[in-house]
């Protein structure tokens, strides 16, 4: 008896394009900073591989950093501070952890704050929407 798969749903597919994509673009970029690090095959395998992790976690909770500024410093704050730790794990430096990851969520806040499109309105920061013709 031949089993029929129904096709996924397309959010799932969705979230799976932008969670390969994100991971794709994150190993990139830990692969360009690269010279920041050490530069041998452990140092390279741990940057390319938080990045991934990071550009990974961002594809699959992207959607809910659109809530606003506050929801989107705290989750990238969290997963980059798990990125550090991450990377820590396969680098295994002469520092603490919890430097690693404290240097993981200042650089996740970073990421948010350089995005520049958020505005003040009324006492609470908005994204600004672009590209949609209004």
């Amino acid at each position: 008896m031949e089993m029929i798969r129904e096709p996924m749903p397309i959010r799932t597919k969705e979230i799976m394009r932008r969670t390969f994509l994100g991971s794709l673009m994150g190993a990139f970029i830990g692969g360009l900073e690269l010279w920041f690090y050490e530069f041998n095959l452990r140092h390279g395998i741990a940057a390319v591989l938080s990045g991934a992790f990071f550009g990974s976690a961002l594809g699959i909770f992207g959607s809910s950093m659109l809530k606003g500024i506050k929801t989107a410093l705290i989750l990238c704050a969290g997963v980059g501070g798990l990125a550090g730790a991450l990377w820590w794990l396969i680098a295994k430096p002469n520092v603490n952890v919890g430097f690693s990851m404290g240097v993981g969520a200042v650089l996740g806040i970073l990421f948010v704050l350089g995005e520049g499109n958020w505005k003040m309105k009324k006492g609470s920061v908005q994204q600004i929407n672009q590209g949609d013709g209004e």
